[in-house]
């Protein structure tokens, strides 16, 4: 298990202090980055085996890996996160915007959304991603600077739980 700080360039609500977009990525610090790769992707970053190149990126082969994210984790993180949407001197964000987004999603989702999981590799860390529609939802219901999200792999399995600690 790994809890991963969600700050605010992985984060849809953007803290008025900042400037970045972000990238929608979850990173790992250094020193976490190898054990994680190497224990939950099975990629060795030391004999370069399941590393290519993309597009001048370097990324980290996962073919076969699939993320989580249940429901109830989501409508919780929402709830308990309410007044966060009425912040507007603390985000720039249209808070307006992102809720109805988010409501939209927990009135349209299964109890368990599913994605592929793509890594990217840079200085070391390895940065967790997805193109998949479902991934999104994590980084919308994120905030920024407070919420932390845990990584489990479930039985040592190519199955991911992400779970929103707010």
């Amino acid at each position: 298990m790994y809890i991963v700080n969600a700050v605010d360039s992985f984060c849809d609500m953007k803290l008025a202090s900042t400037t970045g977009n972000g990238e929608k990525k979850l990173y790992l610090s250094l020193t976490d980055s190898l054990d994680f790769a190497q224990n939950y992707l099975g990629i060795n970053i030391a004999n370069g085996s399941n590393i290519y190149k993309y597009n001048d990126e370097v990324r980290a082969r996962t073919i076969g890996y699939t993320g989580f994210i249940r429901k109830s984790n989501l409508l919780d993180v929402f709830t308990r996160s309410a007044a966060e949407y009425t912040n507007t001197t603390k985000y720039r964000t249209d808070l307006n915007a992102l809720r109805t987004s988010n409501q939209n999603f927990l009135d349209t989702m299964d109890d368990i959304a599913h994605f592929q999981i793509d890594c990217s590799v840079s200085q070391g860390r390895i940065y967790i991603g997805s193109s998949d529609y479902n991934w999104f939802a994590i980084p919308a219901f994120c905030i920024p600077r407070e919420s932390q999200v845990r990584v489990t792999n479930l039985n040592n399995s190519r199955e991911i739980e992400f779970e929103i600690l707010y």
